[in-house]
């Protein structure tokens, strides 16, 4: 239906309702005889009655329909409409269609759905209402307690305005405001006293002038985006010094606009003078703890000795320090063991003085430190000369090293100024540590002596059992070494290496002489002993407390890459590194050399044959090593192997 469905229902069922039995009844009355409800003859027509009846009631039934059909929406509007009226806004509308009573239910449903949306809002709004109304209640119960406070504290600033005058100008910091411009406006009395400046030598002058470095710049950067803040501010007094000061800076407003900053800047000078000097003895422990354990952990005397002098230029003003050492061949003679500058100069450090010319050798003659300020008449040298001239140094601290209340060698730093007892007192802890280190160099020489002397016994006396391998482990361990260097490993490993190298055939000792000097070929038997000789030298070595290398590289010198290898059969990277440098060396040697078995080939012989097995029983990397050492040191290797008896153990020792 239309939007005029809803009027022409009640047309419908006004016609219905009145027309159409009125209708029928005139029909009926103006139609024939045979329509009239008493016949003729006097009997009464029922069949027409019925039809009548029938007529009325199905019209009257019909107007029920159409009348119950418009009074249900009215009556779903009505109830709706009561209850917006009630606040339940909630409530659904069921009516459905497009005539006017659909309408107004569609719109109805419309401004319910507006009027939920607005009261939300405005019960937000109200929430927000009754919370700032909340916020402003307590705002201005402050600001009732702040106007009182303020009423109280303008009445005390009136009453102590000359108190108030009295402690700006007796105050301990400094107190000082200038406008955006950078020009001082005020300064309190403490300027006097702290800076030296009177109060009309500032009013008008530019801050900068009397601030250290760029801090304007970092004073206005300070408060750009907040109103207070805390600075670091180095101002310059009248005589030249710095004032270290902790400031608390503040913008100056009025009116929203910012006129300048103020400031109050309390003197930590003081402070900071004690901090630096703690830091420094900070430094200094560091270094001597630093030294100290360097000393315990390191047997290394020429790094000691370089640390130490590069962390005395490092952490103090010397401009540069040398260490020397008594030679032990002419006792005359200081030798320079290690030295540090601060800057590169175009010069280079005596290697070795006279004592007995230079003044250095006082300090080996009185045993106590002492300071000489350096002048024409003492420069001995062109390295103090450039010193004096292009760096400045003016003054020169020998402290003597001593061990066991003998001096050995002296420790010489070159300063600007004159060293103070704080400097001269580290460089004696220094001196003190030096001398440990040297002590302790000392003993780990005759301890390494030792060592070898016991390691060239066990090797003499291996070698006493086989007359073909006269000095096969020495030259083993120096082709080894030699590899080691050229893959690149450093030198504490190479150390490893050539102990492994002078070892690594000490379980022949437990062979028969008849096995080691067979001539002929070895029975399965007799080659299954000589096999055992890796583990008999791991039993021999096992209670000398050898680095884990060392014993890895003297048991497994016989593993292939290919895992044919004895006594663990290890593969490719399953064997030590170590192992496969002595197997390499050891092969290398016992081709070149003579055995009883057969007689020497040539060098080039036994690279061929180094290149034919690589891979299979030799390590790819160290054949190629020593293919390099080789072809560019052929002739250092064939020195070395027509070494004597008795040299190999001179040069280790």
């Amino acid at each position: 239906m239309t939007r005029y469905g809803f009027r022409l229902k009640i047309i419908i069922a006004f016609i219905i309702a009145t027309l159409i039995p009125f209708s029928l009844s005139w029909i009926l009355f103006l139609t024939s005889n045979n329509y009239r409800i008493i016949t003729e003859s006097g009997k009464v027509n029922t069949s027409l009655i019925t039809l009548l009846v029938f007529g009325i009631a199905l019209a009257f039934i019909f107007s029920i329909y159409i009348i119950n059909s418009i009074i249900k929406p009215l009556n779903e509007v009505t109830k709706s409409a009561q209850q917006i009226s009630e606040g339940n806004y909630d409530y659904d509308i069921t009516v459905r269609g497009n005539d006017e009573i659909g309408f107004l239910a569609h719109c109805i449903k419309k401004m319910l759905v507006r009027i939920k949306a607005t009261l939300i809002v405005l019960r937000k709004r109200s929430d927000e209402l009754a919370e700032s109304n909340e916020r402003l209640q307590d705002i201005n119960t402050e600001l009732e307690a702040s106007l009182e406070q303020l009423k109280a504290t303008t009445d005390l600033l009136n009453v102590s305005e000359d108190k108030y005058r009295s402690l700006i100008e007796n105050i301990t910091d400094l107190i000082w405001l200038m406008d955006y411009e950078g020009n001082i406006v005020f300064v309190n009395e403490r300027f006097k006293q702290l800076l030296g400046y009177d109060e009309t030598e500032l009013i008008g002058k530019y801050m900068i002038d009397i601030l250290n470095g760029d801090v304007l710049k970092l004073i206005f950067d300070s408060v750009r985006d907040i109103d207070a803040n805390r600075i670091k501010i180095e101002f310059i007094a009248k005589n030249g010094k710095i004032l270290y000061t902790d400031t608390g800076v503040k913008r100056v407003k009025e009116n929203g606009a910012i006129l300048g900053v103020q400031g109050i800047s309390r003197d930590i000078t003081e402070k900071m003078t004690i901090e630096e000097k703690l830091n420094k003895k900070l430094v200094e422990l560091q270094l001597l703890n630093r030294i100290s354990k360097d000393i315990v952990t390191n047997t290394d005397l020429k790094s000691v000795l370089n640390e130490v002098a590069n962390q005395v230029v490092k952490i103090s003003d010397v401009v540069a320090c040398t260490i020397r050492l008594i030679d032990r061949s002419d006792l005359n003679k200081l030798v320079l063991k290690a030295a540090a500058q601060r800057v590169e100069i175009d010069c280079t450090f005596l290697k070795e003085i006279d004592k007995r010319r230079d003044i250095t050798g006082k300090a080996i003659e009185s045993k106590l430190p002492f300071i000489v300020k350096l002048k024409d008449s003492i420069i001995t040298n062109i390295y103090v000369s450039t010193l004096y001239e292009k760096k400045h140094a003016r003054y020169c601290l020998f402290n003597p090293i001593m061990v066991r209340e003998k001096a050995i060698g002296v420790m010489t730093s070159f300063t600007k100024e004159p060293p103070g007892q704080p400097h001269i007192d580290l460089l004696a802890s220094l001196v003190n540590n030096i001398a440990i280190a040297i002590d302790n160099a000392e003993a780990y020489d005759k301890l390494k002596q030792q060592y070898f002397y016991t390691i060239q016994s066990l090797v003499s006396a291996v070698e006493a059992k086989d007359l073909y391998t006269e000095n096969h482990s020495f030259r083993v361990s120096e082709y080894a070494v030699l590899i080691a260097d050229e893959m690149g490993y450093d030198e504490q490993f190479i150390e490893k290496v050539r102990i492994t190298g002078l070892l690594h055939d000490i379980g022949k000792i437990g062979i028969s002489d008849t096995i080691l000097n067979k001539k002929g070929k070895l029975t399965s038997k007799e080659y299954g002993i000589i096999k055992k000789h890796p583990d008999i030298a791991v039993r021999i070595l096992e209670g000398m407390d050898l680095d884990e290398d060392i014993m890895l590289g003297i048991k497994h010198h016989h593993e292939r890459c290919d895992g044919k290898g004895y006594p663990g059969c290890f593969e490719g990277k399953c064997i030590p590194d170590i192992a496969s440098i002595i197997s390499v060396a050891d092969a290398f040697d016992a081709m070149t050399s003579k055995r009883p078995y057969r007689e020497v080939i040539s060098f080039n012989k036994a690279v061929e044959e180094l290149l034919k097995y690589k891979g299979t029983q030799f390590h790819p990397r160290v054949v190629d090593s020593f293919i390099k050492i080789y072809k560019e040191r052929e002739k250092d290797l064939m020195e070395l192997s027509e070494q004597n008896e008795e040299r190999p153990w001179d040069i280790m020792s």
